[in-house]
């Protein structure tokens, strides 16, 4: 590999990761109508699948948005534009349809080729960011180097913890899958993951550790490759997504009384008072008739602000036993997969498991079949240990935010020298809200799922724009440029409300 001298070349602005994120910071910037200066995007995608990223660029045609049409739009005025962008290319989608991730990804790369931001794509990978002077000298895996006046973290959400192996890490068979998105290049400038076309077995018994909206993924990908085995869930609670369903505005007296809420969340009250009001809550627009996913999104909007009041103490309490019970209320699935998961449970293929799962070993297999994978676990309730032996396994458990494991070289190595500091609770990495992690050298910014110990609400794009407009303030007042056009009333809320 060639080693590039040093190299002269200067961004304003250099965004590390082509995923989602750093397509909303580009639309962002050029929305504030005020940023003349130079962005670079580093990531090793190619110019075609640029701004995918993984979840986007790698999904199955049966992978769809579990967010409704209307409110994916990029632009922090427009929540509606990407509906309308379907609609230009043909799509004949209504606000509320559930679209597959791939037309997004389609509509992400859109944006890049019409931006009127000058923008440039370097392909490589980041393996480090050390601040010189006024500025930041940013290296790529093959030793280039150039300067950024600043630097945006935008490097996706963290992979998952992996599962406990009884054997030597040599010994781990390729039919355990701890990351089921991990990026291949297929040698035509595309990029797939094991999820959209590898390692999907055809045969034999499967195992999926965990039971989030991952966890749907894969059972869907398999579905799809007309796998014949039986498909085995195991999570701690047994807990799956729930439905969507169809949410409608609050009344206004069910409005206000979030609103109070809220106000009185925001005082410090503790979490078991949260939970209460929230429940109080759905009790009493149910019994108006209401549905109790109204009161979940009504409450979503308001975490921003509340999540950091909540004592330490309240947060790892939350994350030990609430959050299990708030994702399958928060993180909901379209009608689509849940009729595709009553298919598969009707066909007694669909199997859930709920327990502690202690380790995975190797079992030797006939002459002619592949190694066998056993898991031992404790069912929830029982005091015995079982075993269940597959074919395959993948890991769906979600994302580790513990910066100070090495699971991303770049993300640890600035860790370790202290220009990134771990999140509340230990979650990801501590941003305040316009996205600046609080280096004492400036000009270091994080966008998207790593900001979650501080802001929470972090991963979708409703939550992700809200977060561009107010890094793309940010980066216009570090250099020095004039605050964003505060010509609409979008803007305004962007700046002053927690989230839209």
């Amino acid at each position: 590999m060639p080693v590039y001298p040093f190299s002269q070349a200067y961004y304003d602005v250099v965004v590390i990761g082509g995923g989602a994120s750093a397509v909303a910071v580009l639309v962002a910037l050029e929305e504030t109508g005020d940023f003349r200066g130079s962005v670079a995007i580093v990531d090793p995608a190619s110019r075609l699948s640029l701004g995918q990223g993984v979840a986007y660029g790698a999904a199955r045609s049966t992978h769809l948005l579990n967010v409704p049409a209307g409110r994916m739009g990029l632009s922090i005025h427009n929540p509606a534009d990407f509906l309308q962008w379907a609609r230009a290319h043909g799509v004949k989608a209504q606000a509320e349809d559930f679209l597959p991730r791939r037309l997004y990804g389609s509509y992400l790369s859109s944006h890049l080729v019409t931006s009127s931001v000058n923008w440039s794509h370097l392909r490589g990978e980041a393996v480090d960011v050390q601040p010189t002077g006024a500025c930041w000298l940013v290296t790529l895996n093959d030793q280039r180097r150039f300067r950024a006046g600043a630097v945006v973290l935008a490097v996706g959400g963290p992979a998952s913890a992996p599962l406990p192996w009884s054997g030597s890490a040599d010994s781990r068979p390729n039919t355990l899958i701890d990351d089921p998105w991990p990026l291949y290049s297929d040698g035509d400038d595309r990029w797939i993951s094991s999820l959209s076309a590898r390692l999907v077995p055809t045969s034999g018994p499967v195992l999926i550790v965990g039971s989030g909206l991952t966890m749907i993924d894969m059972v869907l990908s398999l579905r799809q490759a007309r796998a014949a085995g039986d498909i085995h869930v195991l999570s701690r609670r047994g807990l799956w997504p729930l439905p969507y369903g169809t949410s409608s505005p609050l009344p206004p007296e069910m409005a206000t009384a979030v609103k109070l809420w809220a106000l009185s969340a925001r005082q410090g009250k503790p979490l078991s008072r949260l939970w209460q009001g929230i429940r109080h809550l759905i009790r009493q627009h149910q019994g108006n008739g209401g549905d109790w996913r109204d009161i979940i999104e009504a409450v979503r909007h308001h975490l921003p602000a509340l999540w950091p009041v909540l004592s330490d103490d309240d947060k790892r309490r939350f994350l030990r036993h609430g959050l299990p019970y708030w994702s399958i209320h928060r993180h909901r699935l379209p009608e689509q997969h849940v009729e595709t998961l009553n298919a598969l449970r009707q066909e007694g293929r669909l199997h859930s498991h709920k327990g502690r799962l202690h380790g995975l070993s190797a079992v030797e297999r006939q002459t002619g079949r592949p190694l066998g994978i056993k898991a031992e676990f404790t069912p929830r309730g029982k005091g015995t240990v079982e075993h269940l032996t597959v074919d395959w396994v993948y890991n769906c458990t979600g994302a580790s935010f513990d910066i100070s494991k090495p699971d991303s070289p770049l993300i640890w190595r600035l860790w370790q020298r202290g220009l990134l500091q771990q999140g509340p609770a230990g979650l990801g990495v501590d941003v305040n809200t316009s996205g600046c992690v609080g280096s004492e050298h400036g000009g270091l910014y994080l966008i998207g799922p790593l900001a979650r110990g501080r802001q929470w609400e972090t991963t979708a794009m409703p939550d992700i724009r809200v977060q561009a407009a107010r890094l793309a303030t940010s980066l216009l007042r570090h250099q020095g440029g004039q605050s964003p056009r505060r010509n609409t009333v979008a803007w305004l809320r962007a700046q002053l409300s927690p989230s839209l």
